[in-house]
This record gives C-alpha cells, structure tokens and sequence, in this order.
C-alpha cells in the first residue's frame, strides 16, 4: 500500500492532479474536447478527464458542463484496471479485491 501511495504522489506532481489529504480522495478535472447539437437542438458537450486513461470522454448536457468540470474519486473507487496507471509495477490482472 505504501507503494501505491508513493506512486500516487509522484504522479500527483508529474500531472498536477490533486490529492486531498491521505491519498485516498482524488480529484480529476475535465475540460470540454468538443460540441454538437441534436435533432432536438440540445447542445450537447465532449469533456475530456485529465489525467487521461482513467475515466473515458462523455457526452452531457450543455447545463451539466458547469457540474461536470471535476470529479472527486476515492482511491477505492477508481475504475478496474486503473490503478495500475498509477503504478505499473502492479500486474494489469490484480482485481485489487473487487468482484
């Protein structure tokens, strides 16, 4: 686990994200990639997350993107796979005890 936190801050500092206290709640940001508009004439927006790799782009609502531009994640809650973005010394198979 001491790995894993180490590895947390030094990507911390090499990508600007933000950890709050303990390494454990992570901040992502995100930032709009792209526009359209539908059949309906709704805006719709493309938010990219940084850091990249981790959370994938998504289409919302032109009055979501306000509420939408960063997400505060706990380190348990990252999606599968994720954490080895983190720490690559970490096999890509370790489920990190999730079912």
């Amino acid at each position: 686990m001491e790995r894993i936190k180490y590895g947390l801050m030094k990507f911390s500092d090499e990508t600007n994200m933000k950890i709050k206290g303990q390494p454990s709640l992570l901040s992502f940001r995100s930032f709009v990639l792209g526009r359209r508009v539908d059949a309906k004439k709704d805006t719709m927006f493309l938010l990219h997350w940084v850091p990249e790799n981790i959370f994938p782009d998504e289409w919302v609502s032109e009055d979501k993107v306000p509420y939408s531009s960063s997400r505060k994640v706990h380190l348990s809650r990252l999606p599968r796979g994720a954490i080895t973005e983190f720490d690559p010394l970490i096999p890509k198979s370790v489920n990190c005890g999730r079912k």
